[in-house]
């Protein structure tokens, strides 16, 4: 009877144990699951600002009477459309923020279903939240 009484005790405390982990398990999951749904969210929202602004610059380089819908954007014709509009003014360039990083453009991927915004640094903050560019001698 000592040994049963014992082994109910020991029994109810494993059991405690394992529902509380489960709990756990299940709730760290959870949140990764929905934090990750917001960061994707959250990287469209930017994605497709960028991409209205971008068709807005090009649209706009082409002339206000032509207003077809160009799918397929020449990366030539947006960095001829930046030079002459930084010669003009930095006001008319489309500056889009992605968690307080400009945008420089997106990666997209469709076989994997990845649309990230591209920031304009890298760097460790830049790197947990997107694809970062990092430029000159000192990458690695």
């Amino acid at each position: 009877m000592f040994n049963s009484l014992k082994y109910n005790k020991v029994l109810t405390v494993v059991i405690s144990i394992a529902v509380v982990t489960i709990v756990l398990v299940a709730g760290f999951w959870g949140y990764d699951v929905y934090r990750r749904h917001k960061i994707n969210k959250n990287a469209q929202e930017a994605v497709n600002e960028f991409d209205n602004q971008i068709s807005q610059q090009t649209i706009k380089g082409k002339g206000e009477g032509n207003l077809e819908q160009n799918t397929n954007i020449d990366l030539n014709d947006i960095i001829d459309n930046q030079n002459t509009t930084n010669e003009t003014s930095d006001s008319n360039i489309a500056r889009v923020t992605y968690k307080g990083f400009t945008m420089l453009g997106k990666i997209e991927i469709p076989k994997i279903k990845l649309n990230l915004p591209v920031l304009d640094r890298a760097t460790a903050s830049s790197m947990e939240v997107s694809v970062g560019v990092a430029y000159g001698p000192r990458t690695k």
